[in-house]
């Protein structure tokens, strides 16, 4: 199921302790083999995939820049923000960490919990691992600058614990307040701009939206690069990568066959997590979703899931999190609970939380000094 025959740089998983380790911290390793520094900038771009960006060649010309060193990683499956951005600050895949989807049940409650937004609804101890800022040691400090309205969501609070969170609100202001934070040596800076996906949600990466916010993108990272002495880095990253599907590919399911004995639809349009009840027969259920959909999705068991690492290695306890059928999309389609009655998701463009080289695909591009 996963690609096979590409060569990738790393993992999503392996840029915090490269940077880390690229500014002198003790502990890290430096596996992408980014260049030493004082301190650096890392931005992370939502929903700037590798082949969106390459589609888009013209509206990036100094992202894109032959002197930046640019290379292809893979973000984490499912190929959502929720799961990319703990992986990140973490560096552990889903199945260590615990946030193993959009959308998840929590055991205990019974409840569906958005890992995105309902974080506070979800216990404690729900994220499984420590931060890579609450590991660093020293004199090094991580920063988070990002709009003041994420400043004290449940999300920020668990992915970026050990950090300092600096609220600034448009783009211009996020990079001019990391360029001030960055010029203090041991500092690892993190600024997060959601803009990019926002549009794609909305209107499509095909759209002139889209464009439109990649080329404010690339102006500001090419002010930000010039702001910066030369001994602080600054490298740009993404979450996951964004496709199309317009309304003629969505397909809706409600009552029937395909949701007997199916108690929570978790997950999100593009890999939903079924969870059935506990008297359901799961060969049932798998063969419904297998004769209705395997011509464009991949239906596979929880154990499947696990056995072919998806999620990396998942414990026994994360394991309870996870959808006991996966309906991963392969082509351009995406899936919708008919019986909801916020319908507000369907008119979503952009989509993501597959498998496909789009969603998986994500730069690494350390930005030259002196562009």
């Amino acid at each position: 199921m996963l690609p096979t025959g590409k060569d990738y740089a790393g993992s999503l998983t392996d840029v915090v302790p490269s940077l880390l380790a690229s500014i002198g911290v003790e502990s890290f390793k430096n596996s992408l083999e980014l260049r030493g520094a004082t301190s650096a900038v890392l931005v992370l771009v939502d929903g700037l995939g590798d082949e969106n960006l390459t589609a888009a060649r013209g509206h990036a010309r100094f992202l894109l820049g032959t002197r930046n060193r640019r290379r292809v990683l893979r973000t984490v499956f499912p190929s959502t923000t929720a799961c990319a951005l703990v992986s990140l600050m973490t560096g552990e895949t889903p199945g260590q960490h615990g946030v193993v989807g959009y959308r998840v049940l929590n055991p205990v409650s019974g409840a569906i919990v958005n890992q995105l937004t309902e974080l506070d609804l979800a216990p404690p101890d729900w994220m499984r691992s420590r931060t890579l800022a609450q590991q660093a040691t020293g004199a090094a400090r991580v920063f988070v600058v990002g709009r003041a309205k994420f400043a004290d969501s449940a999300l920020t609070r668990t992915v970026y614990r050990g950090a300092e969170y600096v609220p600034a609100e448009s783009l211009a202001e996020r990079f001019e307040k990391a360029a001030v934070v960055a010029r203090t040596p041991g500092r690892l800076v993190l600024v997060y701009a959601s803009e990019l996906d926002s549009a794609a949600h909305k209107f499509g990466v095909a759209s002139s939206k889209w464009t439109e916010q990649l080329e404010l993108l690339d102006a500001e990272l090419r002010d930000l690069r010039a702001s910066l002495p030369s001994d602080v880095s600054v490298v740009v990253t993404a979450d996951h990568g964004v496709l199309d599907v317009h309304s003629a590919e969505q397909i809706v399911f409600g009552a029937g066959a395909l949701t007997q004995g199916v108690a929570h639809v978790g997950g999100e349009p593009r890999c939903l997590q079924l969870y059935l009840e506990p008297a359901a027969d799961i060969e049932v259920v798998l063969s419904a979703w297998q004769e209705a959909y395997s011509q464009v999705a991949h239906v596979l068991t929880r154990g499947q899931v696990m056995e072919q690492s998806l999620l990396g290695k998942v414990s026994d306890i994360n394991s309870e999190r996870m959808g006991d059928l996966f309906v991963i999309t392969r082509e351009n389609v995406v899936f919708y609970d008919g019986r909801e009655t916020n319908t507000a998701p369907q008119r979503m463009i952009g989509q993501h939380g597959a498998l496909s080289d789009i969603e998986m695909n994500i730069p690494l591009i350390e930005l030259a000094t002196g562009s």
